[in-house]
């Protein structure tokens, strides 16, 4: 039975919240940033007010966006003010950085995963820019845990193997 009473739950972040989005691998955490560059992962299921699942010092500027990928939600995408995209394996509540991406489209303010495309990340800047950083061209992604699992999505290369019937490659 619902408690409107208690719905409400809240945890001190230490600075302005900047985004706040919910686990895609874990739906009863949540992912937040803030001006101070952190990420933090809150577990709804240890209440209001409990610790971190994960704590990430993500970028020197403010963490103004996050995003996880559909086809591999354990990857999370952060941009910041510092100019740079980053893309973190948050798998086990450990995260470790993948792949970093400087866009040049200025500080960056939004950054966004395609949702039938996965691997491709839109992002936003001060220049009045947008720019797509595809991750599977980053070596740590297509040949890590991820690749196969994105390459899945890669609709140019199925269509390439199923015309030719093999990996695409001219003869």
């Amino acid at each position: 039975v619902r408690a409107p009473e208690k719905a409400a739950m809240k945890w001190d972040v230490g600075a302005d919240v900047e985004c706040a989005v919910w686990n895609l691998g874990v739906p009863t955490q949540l992912l937040v940033s803030n001006e101070d560059g952190l990420v933090l992962c809150l577990d709804t299921r240890k209440g209001g007010g409990s610790k971190a699942v994960f704590s990430l010092s993500a970028h020197e500027k403010a963490t103004t966006s996050l995003s996880l990928s559909p086809g591999a939600p354990s990857l999370l995408v952060t941009c910041s003010t510092d100019k740079m995209l980053k893309l973190w394996d948050i798998a086990g509540g450990k995260p470790t950085m993948v792949a970093q991406n400087n866009p040049q489209v200025g500080a960056v303010f939004s950054a966004g995963f395609a949702p039938s495309v996965p691997y491709l990340v839109a992002c936003a800047g001060s220049k009045g820019e947008v720019a797509v950083w595809d991750i599977l061209a980053e070596a740590a992604v297509a040949d890590g845990p991820y690749g196969a699992q994105l390459e899945k999505f890669n609709r140019a290369a199925a269509l390439a193997n199923a015309a030719g019937g093999g990996d695409g490659d001219a003869e």
